[in-house]
């Protein structure tokens, strides 16, 4: 409790510790070995999921230390894994338009909004026309809300305000900016109004899209891009149309450095430094 985390991170840390529980919980702490930890991870997961495991299974063994049931921790001399490359491909231009040409209204606005204003699904999906003040749209951003740079206004451009008009425009009452109208009114756990995309079904359904366009067909599923790539594609366009990364992009992705905003900026083209060979020959055979 004393962590303080936010919801979302708590139900997954939650979930890793029953499938901790789970695979490991009659074993005794203290007979736990190395060897056990690194066949365990190795066997049962990868890439992200791998990090993941390994972080919550170390701090449960940190623990362990302070209450007097082992000496040493066994998981922080497994191997971490951390810099493995994503699988997940970027989303190019191309490939946005053609799933916006089929989509609904409704992902429209959250695929505009997105690719814009450089925010991800939680923020997009939980965006609210009263969240629209002074001219200025007030976001926080859920991974990184604890922190100062999350709390960001973004100005009200005549582009944004054009997205929102379109929103407004569905006929439907709601207090969120991107909502559709299901066949059946049924208020889920988590959902604050009928209208209300869960985190779930938004995501399923933009997949269904991208997948529907037909450009990925030959890509293994879990490579494919997800909505998340939006954000990566808008920063991207922010930079090619000169902005600059750091007082500019940076900022509206509620980043805490460059070197994060770089990234997401990576992998949508080569990029060639400008450099000078000014060496002459004559000064090397005189």
């Amino acid at each position: 409790p004393e962590k303080k985390l936010a919801e979302s991170t708590l139900k997954l840390t939650e979930y890793r510790l029953k499938r901790l529980e789970t695979d490991l919980g009659l074993q005794i702490v203290e007979d736990i070995t190395v060897q056990n930890v690194a066949e365990y991870l190795d066997k049962h997961f990868k890439k992200d999921a791998y990090i993941k495991h390994r972080g919550v299974l170390s701090e449960l063994f940190r623990f362990a230390i302070t209450k007097g049931y082992r000496k040493d921790n066994p998981v922080e001399v497994t191997l971490a894994k951390s810099d493995y490359d994503k699988s997940r491909q970027r989303l190019k231009l191309n490939e946005f338009k053609a799933i916006y040409e089929i989509a609904p209204d409704w992902m429209k606005v959250a695929m505009d909004l997105s690719l814009i204003t450089l925010q991800g699904r939680h923020e997009i999906c939980n965006m609210k026309f009263t969240d629209i003040k002074d001219g200025f749209i007030y976001v926080i951003r859920q991974k990184t809300k604890k922190n100062e740079w999350a709390h960001i206004r973004i100005a009200l451009t005549p582009t944004i305000s054009e997205i929102i008009q379109r929103a407004r425009k569905s006929g439907v009452v709601t207090p969120f900016i991107v909502h559709r109208e299901p066949e059946r009114r049924i208020r889920a756990k988590t959902r604050q109004h009928w209208t209300q995309l869960t985190l779930n079904d938004f995501s399923a359904r933009f997949r269904e899209l991208r997948d529907n366009t037909g450009l990925f067909d030959k890509v293994p599923k879990e490579n494919r891009p997800t909505f998340h790539e939006i954000r990566s594609l808008g920063s991207w366009l922010y930079e090619k149309e000169g902005y600059d990364r750091a007082e500019y992009v940076q900022k509206l992705m509620a980043h805490a450095d460059e070197k994060m905003t770089e990234h997401y900026q990576s992998g949508h083209e080569q990029k060639w430094l400008d450099v000078n060979a000014d060496l002459t020959l004559k000064n090397v055979f005189k």
